[in-house]
């Protein structure tokens, strides 16, 4: 209908002599104010061509009346008309015009009437869809393309509308020739090729240095580079023209790209400073602001947008959150600056005069925007690629320094190694040189055990018991020495592993402060034992243990004088547990507990003293305790006493393979029981029982353990049981361990048993003492848990031995013809006579035997048990079978008659069972 109307409505102004401005074409370019040609304002958007009409069809109308005094407005058309003549000389490129409206009038209505009666109508605008537009030639600018050559007229109506909220009309319109502009607009473009074409070749460099130094300096730098590329497409109209008309169809939509590369540019910018600087280093507080700015631009982006359509795209009122976002970024960054250049960090420099230039650009570019119309990007351009080429030589000096850094890193790292190396070499020297004396004393120490143990031995010789006792200490004295020498060798040498087994550490120590009892007694010495826990079971080194708990109390013991006292205390923590040995003997200065640790460091130089120390004991001790992984410390007073604390893990549990178990070193493979029998008895014979319950516990497991409290209990239970082993303490009441080997020994029924003799004197003619009275091993106390379970293994595997000496009837016939028969060859003997004198009793059973030999059965049982392996009904059945052999062999009687005679009762039953023993029936040796 606008349309339609358009001429009507010229017709009537010409009509009614409506004078419009005469504009004269004398120059190729010029801008026009419209505001002097309005010819009508309209108050509502609902105005339209017909109300116009009959506003100009009235004879009273008056434009002033409608123009004059009034402010431009918003949601209003202004209509303004013009008459133009072209006066231009040069035609050549003068005869086609170009009408150029403000970027931010939304709609524009343009209707040009010719003198020969032409008339064409155009379209464009901000808010107008890109198909309703005449003319499609650049987003940027709103234009209008017509031709009018050289000497002609043209009448031009133009509507004026603002359709956002607080930006009312722009007046100003350019006239140009077409011609011209397209120059104009040429170079524009040209510049923004290069300017583009620079920008993406630095933002690939970048983005491969990036990619081989794997710096985020580079990759902040390439997006910053990019946000800026992308804000000069935007403001330039560039992207619009080329690139955007195909995602955004409707022109004011393009402002979100516009937004997304000012905040892009910002926050990117502040990231690249904080990889470029290292602020996280050298400046925490600074870095975590950056971050915090940065990171705020996605909140303010996304209120910018919002306030885009709630104004229509008004950037009087969506531009409030960008100001507010860029003076943020304005204020944080002069405080940075102030702060960057008190630092006189060289790299600083660079970033301040690029940041200087980038400034300058922006503001000249900004005060341009303001006083012309035209808008032009030049000075924001080059304060850009001013900015990129000093942050470039920037990165370059950064690059530099961190490769110096590298180099010098380099260069200590080398001189680093190679002082470990030299002092790795040094170590190595030393410690083989550590090695060689180790190695010396290990030989030499090896060297004086051979004469040591010919003069231990000669001094036997000597009749003067005096004389021989006093060798004989000292030379055990000094074999303990050289003991103590070789174990510190063999850790020095780490030839020493810890051999862990599960047990009651508690009883273990308790038994070991029970076997100094002796020790103590000789000096009236006060030995007491405590433990805040019963027991506590975990994994632990039985004989490290017990040299550790050895060498304090035979130190407490050699320091304490008579009617002293020491006290051996456990206490337990979640990880470790404390063994606290106190005594109240002479004590040691303080100034001298730090040394006591140290080798061959004696405590005093006083004869009495001296005699009794060799400043070995305690530095092996220590070693010993630090090699499973605990603690030992000391603490003394002068006259007071002296108590050390050794502290140790309580270790649970064992993340070690099976092939690493110590307790495999000491598997003994004990024999299993047969089908008719239980567990190996052994009876243990000991007045203290807390020692008595120690030997229990590491026997229990593989053996049947009884326990008998002195040596007359001993006595009654092995003769009642028959055991397979007697272990007996020597020193008890009532009777003692020799005495108790003595009537063992001597009676039929238990002489068979081994008996291992428990003791703490460990003399020569102690040990010689108990093998006279006929003991088969003797062990000292404290010993080893292993060398005990390896001595009853022995000694059981022997009575095993003697078993397959007497389980035939042929082995019985050998010990006959022997001329000094022993009481076990008695026993068999008579065991043999017994049957063979009752061949004819076929009621003649185990029970008959037994009360001739004068054992109840179950003694009897475990004799023949013991020394043939053989129950005694097999025994009997043996011995009987072997006689019917003999008899078969002769062949004077019949089967029936032979197992009559031996015995047996039914014929067939004796067949059947001799056939199972010789693997043939009776009739096969008589055919």
């Amino acid at each position: 209908m606008k349309h339609i109307l358009i001429p009507l409505l010229l017709s009537i102004l010409y009509c009614f002599k409506l004078d419009s401005q005469h504009l004269i074409i004398q120059n190729d370019k010029d801008k026009v104010d419209l505001t002097s040609h309005l010819i009508y304002i309209g108050q509502t958007d609902d105005l339209n061509f017909d109300d116009i009409i009959s506003k100009v069809n009235d004879q009273n109308y008056d434009s002033n009346v409608y123009t004059e005094n009034k402010k431009l407005e918003t949601q209003a058309w202004h209509w303004s008309l013009l008459n133009i003549e072209n006066k231009l000389q040069e035609q050549v490129y003068n005869s086609e015009w170009i009408l150029e409206f403000n970027q931010l009038v939304t709609e524009i209505e343009v209707v040009i009437q010719y003198d020969d009666g032409r008339q064409e109508t155009h379209t464009t605008g901000l808010f107008v869809h890109d198909s309703k537009k005449t003319t499609h030639h650049t987003y940027r600018s709103s234009i209008v393309k017509f031709s009018l050559q050289k000497g002609e007229k043209c009448d031009v109506i133009i509507g004026l509308k603002s359709s956002r909220n607080s930006i009312p009309v722009n007046p100003m319109v350019t006239l140009e020739s077409y011609y011209n502009y397209s120059k104009r607009l040429i170079k524009i473009k040209r510049s923004n090729a290069i300017f583009v074409g620079f920008m993406l070749l630095m933002i690939l460099y970048n983005l491969f240095l990036f990619i081989l130094n794997k710096d985020k300096a580079y990759f902040s730098y390439s997006i910053y580079l990019f946000a800026i590329c992308l804000f000069a497409f935007y403001k330039t109209g560039s992207m619009a023209d080329d690139i955007m008309t195909y995602i955004f169809t409707e022109s004011p939509k393009y402002n979100y790209i516009g937004k997304f590369s000012t905040y892009l540019t910002i926050a990117s910018y502040l990231y690249f400073l904080r990889y470029f600087l290292d602020l996280k280093k050298i400046l925490p507080k600074w870095d975590y602001n950056f971050k915090a700015v940065g990171y705020s631009s996605i909140l303010f982006l996304i209120l910018d947008y919002c306030l885009m359509l709630y104004s229509n795209f008004s950037p009087a009122i969506s531009d409030f959150a960008t100001i507010s976002y860029a003076l943020i970024f304005v204020c944080v960054s002069f405080a940075f600056c102030y702060k960057l250049y008190n630092s006189k960090a060289q790299k600083s420099h660079f970033i301040l005069a690029g940041l200087i230039a980038m400034t300058m650009g922006t503001f000249v570019t900004a005060i341009q925007r303001m006083v012309t119309i035209e808008f032009n990007l030049f000075a924001f351009k080059l304060g850009a690629v001013i900015e990129v080429i000093f942050f470039s030589i920037g990165l370059a000096y950064r690059q530099r320094e961190r490769e110096k850094e590298k180099q010098l890193s380099q260069m200590e790292l080398e001189k680093s190694i190679f002082l470990q190396e030299q002092e790795q070499k040094e170590t190595e020297r030393l410690k083989e040189l550590d090695k060689l004396k180790s190695k010396f004393f290990s030989n030499i120490t090896h060297e004086f055990r051979t004469p040591l143990s010919v003069i231990m031995g000669m001094s036997d010789n000597i009749k003067d018991d005096k004389t021989k006792v006093l060798i004989k200490r000292n030379s055990s004295s000094l074999l303990t020495l050289i003991n103590q020498i070789l174990d510190l060798s063999k850790i020095e040498n780490t030839d020493v592993q810890v051999n862990y087994e599960k047990g009651n550490v508690v009883h273990f120590i308790k038994y070991l402060t029970e076997s100094f009892r002796s020790g103590v007694n000789t000096k009236n010495i006060n030995l007491t034992f405590s433990s805040e826990k019963e027991s506590l079971t975990t994994y632990f080194d039985e004989q490290k243990i017990q040299q550790i708990i050895f060498n304090i109390i035979s130190n407490a013991i050699k320091f304490t004088p008579e009617k002293g006292l020491i006290y051996v205390e456990i206490k337990t923590t979640e990880a470790y547990y404390t063994i606290r040995i106190s005594d109240n003997g002479i004590g040691i200065d303080e100034s001298k507990v730090a040394y006591v640790f140290d080798r061959y460091y004696q405590i005093d130089s006083t004869p009495q003293i001296l005699e009794q120390g060799t400043g070995i004991g305690l530095a092996l001790t220590k070693e010993l305790v630090e090699l499973m992984k605990g603690e030992i410390r000391l603490e003394s007073k002068k006259g007071i006493g002296t108590s050390v604390f050794v502290s140790l893990p309580i270790i649970k549990s064992l993340d070690i393979s099976d092939d690493d178990l110590s307790h495999e070193m000491f598997d003994l493979e004990v024999v299993q029981n047969d089908e008719e029998s239980d567990k190996k008895v052994i009876l243990i014979v000991e007045d203290n029982q807390d020692v008595a319950y120690y030997i229990k516990t590491c026997l229990e497991e593989t053996y049947k353990c009884k326990l008998a409290e002195d040596g007359v209990k001993g006595i009654e239970k092995a003769t009642k049981l028959i055991p397979d082993l007697v272990i007996s303490d020597i020193m008890m009441r009532n009777k003692n361990g020799y005495e108790l080997v003595d009537e063992l020994k001597s009676n039929s029924l238990t002489s068979h048993i081994p008996i291992i003799l428990l003791t703490a004197k460990s003399t020569f003619d102690d040990k010689i003492s108990g093998y006279q009275h006929g003991a088969d091993a003797y062990m000292i106390k404290p010993f080893d848990k292993r060398e005990l379970l390896l001595r009853v293994k022995n000694l059981i595997s022997l009575t095993q031995n003697l078993q397959q000496k007497y389980n035939s009837l042929e082995a019985i016939e050998r010990v006959k013809k022997s001329k000094t028969p022993n009481i076990e060859d008695k026993v068999l003997i008579l065991l043999q006579k017994h049957i063979s004198d009752n061949f004819h009793d076929q009621e003649f059973d185990i029970t008959k035997l037994g009360q001739l030999m004068q054992m109840s059965k179950s003694q009897l049982f475990r004799k023949v048990k013991a020394l043939t392996g053989l129950t005694p009904a097999k025994f009997l059945r043996m011995i009987r079978l072997k006689e019917a052999q003999k008899l078969l062999r002769e062949g004077q009687l019949s089967i029936k008659e032979i197992s009559f005679k031996v015995g047996f009762n039914d014929p067939n039953y004796f067949s059947r069972i001799f056939k199972e023993e010789f693997g043939y029936p009776p009739s096969g040796i008589i055919s």
